[in-house]
């Protein structure tokens, strides 16, 4: 008579064994008129083995026998089928998109160019992992803009880039720019968090706490589509720099358990969602792939119960789900017409979302590009604000009044010095670590305006560079000032502002007035423009008029553009005064 073991085998003959890239095996098994896949060590397919040894032996294999079957087919998986790429809820297949619906059936919505159905059969291996939920049937008359009825953002830009996050998340592959959700108590930050996951990918465990460690995240990562965390106290580095490899794509390694030698390396990238209160986002490598809404607080009157809100919600989520995958649809339509004339670093996210953008709700072609922009920039400048290298780099242009510097690493750590206490001075023990530092700052920086280049090499010697080519307008710089001396001309403080040069549209300006104390009126003036290179009657000159001495002096000490346009002209040697005054 044949062992357990060889009965059992035989049983599983029937069952298509395959593995996938990381060499683990699956066997796909019939199951009430529809198929499942399993891997071959998981506890569905040793239970489903084991029914079919009982229904055909009328007893319950050994365990012995059920593991050296466990063990043949296994080795049948991955020496003798094919390999096959598996797909955690979203999967992939030539122009076609699918959605797992988690139901009972194993059914899935399969999404192209010319809209939506659901399938029975799926022509891709979808997995799925405990704690997986199942979606509601979408309805194909849906509406996006219902959604906003429950999630507290009421800024449009910030309901397009959220649409658009949604629309990402269809996705099997990246980038996914990570969502952080902040604001203050009371702001609904969870429930915005939970609202969002359960169009796409609802689990049990909805939010988790924050991960102790890589291999924490990249275990919630590997066993769910969506990861989300909650209240969040900021990210330390490790975290950051873990996020930035999730939302774009990048090994992780680690021990295997239970043993000293075998590595774990999984290559995941993953749709994310944090939500805290304070800025999530705090180093300049993770704002630059995240999306960031900041949510207001709920005014009492608005608010609403937990389960007043998900009753009400559950009727329409079918109809919001429908309506992200139209928008689906149409982005897979439009995607090979979408040109941008410069890619973000987010460039594929941006491709993508910008093909479906007026199925999200933009009401003109751009809209996406616009909003993910100005919401970058807006990231990058407050994440710079409370940085301590970032104030004391601003700190030391100030003082140099823009003046290129450039040094080696150990002179600027001395330099800067000079603007920061002992307690922030810990933070920057070394030339390295500061040089490290900037470095990491430096595509912030650059958008404010402050070019760093800290690999240059001088006489084979490590330099670092600051080129400040950008600074605050100079109408609100003049408006800091002293006021303006109406008895003379401008205040010399004032005169040394305006006769800064302009590294940013590549002239050089110079001073021109007499040596008069209270005479000291200074003019942006193109050496090789011989139109403006007349001198400047001071006689009897108030105000900013400097050719009409019977002019009124202004009133106020503030100085308008009016006053700067009577002055210099709208137009200054081709260039629009409002811009010479930004760039200033």
């Amino acid at each position: 008579r044949p062992s357990q073991a060889t009965i059992l085998v035989d049983l599983a003959k029937d069952a298509p064994l395959f593995h996938d890239a990381e060499g683990t095996g699956y066997a796909t098994i019939p199951i009430n008129g529809h198929s499942e896949h399993h891997k071959i060590r998981s506890r569905p397919f040793k239970d489903w083995l084991t029914r079919l040894f009982y229904t055909v032996e009328g007893k319950v294999p050994g365990n012995q026998g059920l593991q050296d079957a466990i063990n043949l087919i296994d080795g049948r998986s991955r020496f003798d089928g094919p390999e096959q790429q598996v797909f955690l809820r979203v999967a992939e297949n030539d122009t076609k998109l699918y959605l797992d619906l988690c139901d009972k059936q194993w059914r899935a919505v399969e999404i192209d160019a010319t809209g939506w159905r659901i399938v029975n059969k799926p022509p891709v291996v979808f997995i799925r992992k405990t704690g997986m939920l199942p979606l509601p049937d979408p309805v194909p008359t849906g509406n996006l803009s219902a959604l906003w009825d429950f999630i507290n953002i009421r800024s449009a830009d910030e309901r397009l880039l959220t649409s658009a996050w949604l629309l990402a998340a269809l996705r099997p592959r990246g980038p996914y720019p990570a969502l952080c959700v902040q604001g203050e108590q009371g702001s609904a930050k969870s429930t915005t968090a939970r609202l969002l996951r359960s169009l796409i990918d609802p689990h049990t465990v909805m939010l988790r706490t924050t991960p102790r460690d890589e291999r924490d995240l990249v275990i919630s990562a590997a066993n769910s589509h969506i990861v989300a965390f909650d209240n969040l106290s900021g990210v330390q580095n490790w975290l950051s720099d873990a996020l930035c490899r999730l939302a774009t794509g990048g090994g992780f390694a680690t021990r295997q358990l239970y043993t000293d030698a075998d590595e774990l390396l999984i290559d995941v990238v993953r749709p994310a969602v944090l939500n805290g209160i304070d800025d999530i986002a705090g180093r300049g490598d993770l704002i630059d792939r995240a999306i960031i809404l900041n949510l207001a607080s709920i005014p009492e009157e608005e608010r609403q119960t937990e389960v007043e809100l998900w009753q009400r919600f559950e009727k329409v989520r079918p109809s919001i789900l429908g309506a992200l995958l139209s928008a689906a649809s149409a982005a897979l339509a439009n995607i090979s017409s979408v040109h941008l004339e410069k890619l973000p670093r987010m460039a594929d996210f941006a491709v993508w979302a910008t093909a479906g953008e007026l199925a999200l709700g933009a009401e003109s072609p751009g809209d996406f590009m616009n909003a993910y922009k100005a919401a970058r920039e807006t990231a990058v400048e407050d994440g710079l604000e409370g940085n301590l290298m970032y104030v004391a780099l601003q700190a030391l242009g100030d003082s140099r009044r823009g003046e290129h510097w450039e040094g080696k690493p150990t002179e600027l750590h001395t330099v800067l010095t000079g603007y920061l206490n002992d307690d922030q001075l810990e933070y920057f023990p070394s030339a390295r670590t500061l040089r490290n530092h900037i470095k990491r700052l430096a595509p912030g920086l650059r958008q404010t305006g402050l070019v760093v280049k800290a690999d240059a090499r001088k006489n084979g010697v490590r330099t670092i560079s600051l080129d400040w080519v950008r600074k605050t307008s100079a109408l609100s710089a003049l408006n800091s000032q002293e006021p303006v001396n109406h008895a003379g001309s401008v205040s010399a403080d004032v005169g040394k502002i305006i006769g800064t040069e302009y590294r940013d549209i590549g002239t050089k300006y110079q001073n021109i007035g007499t040596d008069s104390a209270d005479s000291a009126d200074v003019v942006p003036i193109k050496k090789t423009t011989s139109a403006l290179n007349k001198p400047v009657n001071h006689a009897g000159s108030s105000g900013f008029s400097a050719d009409s001495a019977d002019k009124k002096p202004t009133q106020s000490s503030e100085v308008t553009e009016a006053d700067l346009i009577e002055k210099y002209g709208a137009v200054y040697d081709g260039i629009p005064t409002r811009q010479i005054l930004e760039l200033a």
